[in-house]
């Protein structure tokens, strides 16, 4: 009975080590319990025993050899696909966990079926992250296209690429303007700084104004940028609206009469 008890528990550990170390836990386990029994028991109940191990142990291996070429099968058609086949997929493959194999490769293929409806527009995605980091202030028609775009992950429908196109240039030109009038009003800062009169006492004008203008650069970069802003656009209002100076127009000088030429001079 020894004998037949090594050949049985020598089929177990041949399947294991061949693939199946997590195929079917309780059916192993069933196994290795009876075989236990086996032991504790007299020769009339082990050839019981050993027959009903026997036939556990064939229906086990031949079930696992069944699963074993289905699982490659679902292999095969992601290979089939040109889909790259995941490390766990694999990993499940070689621990005969067939069940983890099919979810591996459902999850795959919805993968790839969602991959083809989005598109990758990770520079947008971005652009929202400077636009966050700088605390700046999109326009509501903006900020709502990015809402509902949902583009967070940077992707985006394939039938709202234009519109995401469209929304991250938007987003382009409001940190370049933000970024040039932050030059604009450092470089005003600087200036009003530095064309201070020679002598000029504390109290005058355009020493407080500098002062002033510094200390609200130091306090609120954004309101100073605001006002050296705004004052821009009034600057460019008064050019617009200045009159034009008329140019007076000089009268024309009479000509002076032709003198007569000939016989009209000698006479």
């Amino acid at each position: 009975m020894s004998a037949r008890r090594d050949a049985a528990r020598g089929r177990l550990d041949s399947l294991r080590e061949g693939g199946g170390a997590e195929y079917d836990p309780l059916g192993q386990a069933l196994i290795i319990t009876l075989l236990a029994r086996a032991e504790a028991e007299d020769e009339g109940v082990q050839a019981i025993l050993l027959g009903r191990i026997e036939a556990r142990l064939t229906t086990l291996v031949s079930s696992f050899r069944a699963a074993r070429a289905a699982a490659h099968g679902e292999i095969a058609t992601l290979v089939d696909a040109a889909i790259e086949p995941s490390p766990a997929v694999r990993e499940a493959l070689g621990q005969g966990d067939f069940a983890a194999v099919r979810r591996g490769v459902r999850q795959l293929f919805r993968a790839h079926r969602d991959a083809k409806k989005t598109a990758r527009v990770p520079w947008i995605a971005r652009l929202r992250g400077e636009a966050r980091s700088r605390d700046l202030e999109l326009s509501d028609d903006v900020t709502r296209g990015l809402d509902a775009l949902a583009i967070e992950d940077g992707s985006v429908d394939r039938t709202e690429v234009r519109r995401a196109q469209a929304l991250g240039n938007a987003m382009s030109s409001a940190l370049f303007r933000e970024s040039a009038e932050g030059a604009r009003a450092e470089l005003a800062v600087a200036r009003a700084a530095d064309n201070l009169p020679d002598g000029a006492g504390p109290y005058n004008g355009q020493v407080l104004a500098a002062k002033a203008l510094s200390a609200m650069a130091a306090l609120s970069p954004g309101y100073v940028r605001a006002l050296i802003a705004g004052l821009d656009d009034l600057a460019a209002m008064e050019v617009l609206l200045a009159p034009e100076e008329r140019k007076t127009i000089k009268p024309a000088k009479p000509k002076k009469p032709k003198k007569k030429q000939g016989g009209a001079a000698a006479a």
